[in-house]
């Protein structure tokens, strides 16, 4: 997470986080289990707006789909 903060320039704008153990993805119910395709368990797409710890937006994508997790739809939701 560290090296992919650094080559998107997201130090000091985005705290990137990882979910190594799948702790926060399966407390949230956005799970699901890949172990068949060697995957393991792994988190459905999705983008969350976070302030001061708060969820304030959370997007969860249809599978297959790239649509409401993009950085540009979920800017634009902020612009309303």
């Amino acid at each position: 997470m560290s090296a992919w903060g650094r080559e998107c320039k997201a130090q000091g704008k985005v705290r990137m986080m990882a979910d190594g153990s799948a702790q926060l993805t399966k407390a949230m119910g956005v799970d699901q289990d890949l172990t068949a395709r060697g995957m393991g368990i792994r988190g459905q797409r999705y983008a969350m707006l976070i302030d001061n710890g708060v969820v304030k937006q959370f997007y969860l994508e249809q599978p297959g789909k790239f649509e409401v997790s993009s950085a540009e739809y979920v800017l634009k939701q902020l612009q309303r």
